[in-house]
């Protein structure tokens, strides 16, 4: 089944997937949830998700403008899984490694 799931994936999903560079602004706000993902050491699904809306209003940004870049920039796909459920199910470590990569040059 899991073999399955995988040639799914590779079949279905990976190849529709649209990766864009972030801009000036979601760089920073990428920069801070970073930051606060380093600095938070719990796993509260609900603590995660409310990172990115303090993001948002750190940068007086929309938080739907917030989202919409992690899902284009960091999941290459229009619409997403709540930000608080992905990061607990992937882990801090996986998501930091996401940001790192659309912070790199």
């Amino acid at each position: 089944m899991i073999l399955s799931a995988v040639r799914y994936f590779q079949d279905f999903i990976a190849p529709n997937k649209k990766y864009r560079p972030a801009t000036e602004d979601e760089r920073k706000w990428f920069a801070d949830l970073r930051g606060r993902l380093a600095a938070y050491a719990g796993t509260d699904e609900n603590e995660l998700q409310a990172m990115v809306f303090d993001v948002a209003k750190a940068a007086g940004a929309d938080a739907r403008l917030v989202f919409k870049a992690i899902y284009e920039v960091l999941l290459g796909q229009e619409r997403g899984p709540r930000f608080g459920t992905f990061a607990k199910l992937v882990g801090r470590e996986r998501v930091a490694q996401l940001l790192d990569r659309a912070l790199s040059p």
